[in-house]
């Protein structure tokens, strides 16, 4: 079974001579249940550096099937063709099909994830449970903000669902006797569908898609996976990943810096124990370590004293919420800072 990773640096990153462009900047296959990395908030807080995974549930409706265990929103289930749940296994779905016809408005967003320049990269899979007749749609919306819903204003991806049945007569599987909304239709093209009983019904199987995310250099962005069929059945994702670049000194302030230190803190993300490996080239007096949280707000402090040469310090972040936090070295009225994740 695949790993569930949200950020990964790897040691090779010690250095930022060694930053490379295909560094796993996020990546979620949803093998194993993903319930412990998805927020317990009805709605998304606006956060600019939220870890969390969203499910968000905005039309309110009743699925059909929901007394089978089937919820809301997005929800943990087996992929659908026969064929993906051997090779993906699990994935995310939602279901536009309801007790009382609606438009279905179910939101999967991904925690903030820093781009840092123009390499990066945005991929995942997505299939409908049937195609062509009740084709489920959907749309991967980016915020460069925060991950408050209204936040979301670039749409990079339109999968389309089905508008129009075909003529009750034709049950070929003609994809012409339907009518779809715009965008990308499943199956159009005879690929990644596994034949059913009813041509009309063939089921889908997971699709790869990707997309460039170099228009967002510089910037911490949230993708959201936007399901917003009326009334079809059944869409699901898998496979979510984000290459790139990483950088753990991504989004450092401008600071005056402490002439003669470097500083390494590690592992990043961090979830007890936060590493300072630091060196001194001269001696510095008074050292003191601030830790901010993405707020600004002070959460630790403490003094390293006096430093000259190589100095190791271990910091318990344990007891701090998951998020982005800055740590700031001071001495003498300059500073150096980092940021680093807390898992």
């Amino acid at each position: 079974m695949k790993k569930i990773v949200l950020f990964f640096a790897s040691l090779s990153l010690a250095s930022p001579a060694l930053f490379c462009q295909n560094d796993t900047l996020l990546y979620m296959n949803f093998n194993a249940d993903p319930s412990p990395y998805f927020s317990t908030e009805a709605y998304p807080p606006g956060n600019s550096y939220d870890t969390a995974w969203y499910n968000i549930d905005l039309d309110m409706l009743t699925p059909e099937g929901a007394s089978n265990g089937i919820g809301p929103a997005w929800f943990w289930s087996l992929a659908f063709a026969d064929s993906d749940t051997l090779e993906f296994v699990n994935c995310m779905a939602a279901r536009s099909w309801f007790v009382e016809i609606g438009q279905a408005k179910n939101y999967l967003i991904t925690p903030a994830i820093p781009i840092v320049d123009a390499n990066a990269v945005l991929s995942w899979r997505s299939a409908p449970f049937q195609t062509p007749r009740y084709l489920d749609g959907y749309k991967v919306l980016i915020s460069s903000t925060t991950n408050d819903i209204e936040a979301f204003t670039d749409t990079v991806f339109v999968a389309a669902e089905m508008l129009q049945l075909a003529p009750a007569s034709d049950t070929s599987g003609n994809y012409a006797a339907y009518v779809f909304s715009p965008g990308f239709v499943h199956g159009l093209d005879g690929t990644y569908i596994e034949p059913t009983s009813s041509a009309m019904r063939n089921r889908g199987k997971l699709r790869p898609f990707s997309h460039s995310l170099a228009a967002y250099a510089g910037k911490f962005i949230f993708v959201a996976f936007y399901h917003d069929s009326y009334d079809d059945n059944l869409i699901s994702v898998d496979e979510i990943l984000v290459t790139g670049t990483y950088d753990p000194t991504f989004g450092m302030d401008s600071a005056e810096q402490i002439q003669g230190l470097s500083l390494r803190a590690y592992p990043n993300p961090a979830d007890r124990w936060l590493m300072l490996e630091l060196f001194a080239a001269r001696a510095l007096d008074d050292v003191q370590y601030h830790i901010m949280d993405a707020s600004g707000k002070l959460v630790l402090a403490g003094t390293l004293g006096k430093i000259q040469g190589t100095f190791q310090k271990s910091v318990d972040v344990g007891p701090l919420a998951p998020g982005l936090y800055l740590l700031r070295l001071t001495e003498n009225g300059h500073s150096l800072t980092q940021k680093f994740m807390k898992r």
